[in-house]
């Protein structure tokens, strides 16, 4: 089954003090084991590297892409065009912010 979540996932999951980091780690922990299979959108990916180089960790930023791309658990979904387009629609009807429709018109394309 593939799935797919926003960033705020991997924010709790690095964010001890967030009250749904054990929720969050044990998720990812069961996609790290094969059990799920990850979506990822390149949205998502930029936002987290942004956190990272935001903390100066540089390394941490390559460690998480490096992870994304050679775990099997993980689909790196690159916004292409049939994906912006769903995204278009979904902002005009939704109003909500293109970040997040972005990220829903990933899984509505890339899930199924």
């Amino acid at each position: 089954m593939k799935i797919i979540f926003d960033t705020n996932l991997y924010v709790a999951a690095k964010n001890r003090d967030d009250h749904r980091h054990s929720e969050a780690l044990t998720l990812i922990e069961h996609i790290d084991d094969g059990g799920l299979r990850l979506v990822v959108p390149t949205l998502v990916i930029a936002e987290l590297c942004t956190g990272y180089h935001q903390m100066g960790d540089a390394e941490g930023a390559d460690e998480l892409l490096t992870g994304f791309i050679t775990s099997p658990s993980y689909e790196i979904a690159p916004l292409d065009h049939k994906t912006a387009g769903e995204a278009g629609r979904l902002k005009a009807e939704l109003g909500l912010k293109l970040s997040d429709v972005i990220i829903v018109a990933t899984a509505l394309t890339k899930t199924q």
